[in-house]
């Protein structure tokens, strides 16, 4: 709660509503971001800000104490905001309110900093989208084919004319009920499986054939370090991402922050494990990653729960922490991604409400 007070925002109020207390001295409650429009938001003390971007609305109470032109908030606004910060929480709003004296009527004097995370001059422009009833989940592709997945259900399509001409259904009750993103790896097709939303959280490795989607395998991780969301294979080495929430299918005391992407030789065994960076986990708004795939240029490309973004990470050169060093927007809102491996710089997705699964080419912006 504290660490939501201390934040300072500049972007207007939506709807304001004062009142009279005494004489130059005015309460007020101002609503923002009414729309959900992702805002700038600056954190930390004045000399360090700090950029990061958010989506939510937000509640400010305090008290307007006109002086020589001069808006101030004397310490009575302290005992207004966190009163509201309180009631904010509780309806899962954020609230903040201002510390720092500003002139009315003029503008902030000190410049904003560089946004925290640069946009790069690349962008996904959409080749062509197919319908298919199972994209869900995530999508995976090889040199012909590609597979869209459902919670309980595969379905294969050719690439060329998007006809189906395969498909997998679990059948009724356990133990196979919620599918996430896979990979093709050499004739097989490798999904991350959860038992979200339920807790515990236990994971494990589904494996088919691809000439007939016949299931041949299972790799079991039980109870391991989290929701395992996805799977991908870089080198002799198998990468899983286990995923933790902050609101449904989350364990309690834990949220994003929680998410760690594990590494696993041939065997499955445990080799490392890295976390993901705060200013990331800031973007997940209480998800997780749903999707990750490592590109060619190597980098590890992720996907969000429901956002239009996929962030490119690095590994760190030390450390535990991925290094975040770019956000591109994507015409798709999360889920798995898949890159073709037979085309370079293509990239499948999926659209869970439309049910169709978009082609993307990675350009640079012209």
């Amino acid at each position: 709660m504290l660490q939501s007070i201390l934040m300072f925002f500049r972007s207007g109020p939506d709807a304001k509503v004062g009142f009279p207390l005494i004489r130059k001295l005015r309460g007020f409650v101002e609503l923002r971001n009414l729309s959900d429009e992702p805002r700038p938001r600056y954190a930390g003390a004045r000399e360090r800000r700090v950029q990061h971007e958010i989506y939510s609305r937000d509640v400010y109470a305090g008290i307007d104490w006109e002086v020589l032109r001069v808006r101030v908030f004397p310490p009575a606004s302290l005992v207004a905001a966190l009163c509201m910060s309180v009631l904010a929480s509780w309806a899962g709003l954020s609230a903040a309110a201002f510390f720092w004296p500003k002139v009315v009527g003029s503008p902030a004097t000190s410049a904003r900093p560089a946004p925290l995370v640069a946009r790069g001059g690349r962008e996904f422009r959409e080749l062509r989208r197919f319908r298919a009833s199972e994209a869900t989940q995530g999508v995976a592709v090889d040199a012909t084919h590609f597979y869209a997945v459902d919670a309980r259900r595969i379905g294969k399509y050719e690439k060329a004319s998007g006809r189906k001409v395969g498909g997998w259904e679990a059948p009724p009750g356990p133990p196979i009920t919620h599918l996430n993103s896979g990979v093709v790896v050499e004739g097989r097709l490798f999904c991350a499986h959860s038992n979200y939303p339920s807790v515990p959280m236990t994971s494990s490795i589904e494996v088919w054939q691809l000439a007939t989607l016949t299931h041949v395998e299972s790799h079991s991780f039980g109870i391991f370090e989290g929701s395992g969301a996805w799977v991908d294979r870089r080198g002799g080495t198998w990468w899983v991402g286990f995923a933790h929430y902050a609101g449904r299918g989350g364990e309690p005391g834990k949220g994003p922050e929680d998410t760690a992407v594990v590494v696993f030789d041939e065997d499955w065994r445990r080799i490392t494990r890295y976390v993901l960076p705060p200013v990331l986990i800031d973007r997940l708004d209480g998800y997780s990653l749903s999707g990750a795939t490592w590109g060619a240029d190597g980098l590890l490309y992720a996907t969000p729960h429901h956002k239009g973004e996929i962030y490119v990470l690095r590994l760190p050169e030390s450390t535990s922490t991925l290094e975040l060093v770019e956000v591109l927007s994507i015409g798709s809102r999360g889920q798995g991604v898949a890159w073709d491996r037979s085309q370079p710089g293509v990239l499948y997705s999926i659209d869970r409400e439309s049910r169709e699964v978009i082609v993307w080419q990675l350009a640079t912006r012209s």
